[in-house]
């Protein structure tokens, strides 16, 4: 976001630097603490943004975490649930618990059906709890993404590439409305 002023410092900035700079070369230049901090700037390089919108960068961060996060319990208890399910079968103890013969599922090929069964459900399961807690914590990033004067497409192009964002870059993606100015 520009500022009334910020331009006119940029350019006794640029009035300084000129001349030290080779074509194509880029820093980003900030006094921090009363020391000057310079950082190599590459316009492509996925990073750039956690040094141009740290408080953007810091709610993709915490919005991130929230996603990933989301996902473990229900992995344990899958896991948890058909390994128990598996055993039970295998050992007979369901044989003895119903009094009915499960001699037919103990094969190599229920067990790989049940496998590929519960990883589309847990996709599934998982996708719709990311989307909730995505929607939940949206109209934050929402606001974050304002503040920091920039549109959805821009930021997917500078978060793009940066694999401690991926779960948020996942949602952001397939977001349509989330080019829309807050309001409120």
């Amino acid at each position: 976001m520009v500022f009334p002023g910020d331009r006119d410092r940029a350019d006794e900035v640029s009035t300084l630097l000129e001349g030290s700079l080779e074509e194509g070369e880029g820093f980003l230049v900030r006094c921090q603490n009363y020391s000057v901090e310079v950082v190599p700037f590459h316009e492509n390089e996925p990073f750039e943004l956690k040094h141009t919108h740290e408080e953007l960068y810091g709610c993709l961060l915490s919005i991130n975490e929230d996603l990933s996060r989301r996902r473990y319990p229900y992995f344990w208890m899958v896991m948890v649930a058909v390994s128990f399910f598996s055993l039970s079968v295998h050992l007979e103890w369901l044989d003895q618990l119903f009094q009915v013969s499960f001699d037919g599922v103990r094969s190599l090929w229920f067990y790989l059906a049940l496998t590929l069964a519960i990883a589309v459900i847990y996709n599934v399961v998982i996708g719709m709890v990311e989307s909730s807690t995505y929607q939940r914590r949206r109209p934050e990033l929402l606001q974050a993404i304002f503040e920091a004067g920039m549109s959805r497409y821009r930021l997917l192009s500078r978060m793009e590439g940066d694999p401690v964002l991926s779960h948020i870059s996942e949602q952001l993606k397939v977001d349509g409305t989330s080019g829309k100015v807050p309001m409120g």
